[in-house]
């Protein structure tokens, strides 16, 4: 089954140790973030700019997936490169 387990059990079991640090972390940062914004509700008890404070806080979270995308995108490209030359050395040699 894997490496670590090798019982359907044994994997539900590491699943749901892992699951709960990864869902605190991904819902915590969002909680802490909504408390600031209501803490800063103006007299109306409206939120002032809450939805300037979520697109900034989701733009903080999402960019460093971004960079690491672009920056994955140029290592592929020159990798696909380095394949292709190692595939035509390759073809050439086999044909002659």
């Amino acid at each position: 089954m894997g490496v670590f387990t090798a019982r359907a059990a044994g994997a539900v079991a590491l699943l749901a140790i892992t699951g709960l640090p990864w869902a605190t972390t991904m819902t915590v940062p969002w909680a802490l973030m909504g408390a600031a914004v209501t803490h800063a509700a103006g007299a109306d008890g409206a939120p002032a700019s809450a939805g300037v404070y979520a697109t900034l806080f989701n733009l903080s979270q999402c960019f460093p997936e971004i960079a690491a995308r672009l920056d994955t995108a140029r290592v592929e490209a020159t990798l696909v490169l380095s394949y292709v030359y190692v595939l035509t050395a390759a073809a050439s040699v086999v044909t002659t």
